[in-house]
């Protein structure tokens, strides 16, 4: 029998990926949060579910989240996720707008990255 070998590149995202979305979709009733899809595999626990089958498992989270300056992009990135009522999307362009006035921008968490793994 030959020897499994191999190398394992795998990218995902934490629990925290993008939660402003979430939070601020709640405030207008829309289940933004149930459309997401979460799997087991989250960067959080990625190492220790591929410690038992890869050795030097290693973890490279980006540093990273995003300052929207403009409440419409946000709106359109959420209506490409969840049919959005007019009067929906009206208060969250007040809603991500007000952020913006108070705060300079409206800013949302990125939480990802990539985990190697090599095997023989």
């Amino acid at each position: 029998a030959l020897p499994i070998c191999g190398r394992l590149y795998a990218a995902t995202n934490g629990r925290v990926h993008m939660r402003e979305l979430e939070e601020v979709a709640e405030q207008i009733g829309v289940p933004y949060a149930s459309m997401r899809l979460h799997h087991p595999f989250v960067l959080e626990d990625a190492v220790a579910h591929l410690q038992p089958f890869f050795d030097d498992v290693v973890l490279v989270r980006f540093a990273d989240d995003l300052a929207v300056t403009e409440p419409e992009p946000v709106a359109e990135y959420l209506h490409s996720v969840v049919e959005l009522t007019d009067r929906q999307r009206q208060q969250l362009l007040e809603i991500v707008g007000g952020a913006i006035a108070a705060d300079g921008a409206f800013r949302i968490t990125k939480s990802s990255g990539l985990v190697t793994g090599v095997k023989g």
